[in-house]
């Protein structure tokens, strides 16, 4: 049996999602050494009750904490 637990999920424009926005990059064209820009938003889905599509989204995912018992 899999353990339940959180898996984040990205969504956003897909430009933001492969890191080619603007946010990523300093002035300079550096690095910004930023985890996400503001386009992306994040959610915690439980990684053993989503279904994983091949694609490596999920769909549906349900939402962490999961409401299933263990």
């Amino acid at each position: 049996m899999t353990e339940h637990q959180p898996v984040t999920l990205y969504s956003g424009p897909i430009t933001c999602l492969e890191r080619d926005c603007d946010e990523y990059f300093t002035d300079n064209g550096e690095d910004a050494n930023v985890d996400c820009c503001s386009h992306v938003t994040t959610e915690q889905a439980c990684r053993e009750c989503s279904t994983e599509l091949p694609d490596e989204t999920f769909d549906p995912a349900v939402p962490w904490p999961c409401p299933h018992p263990a």
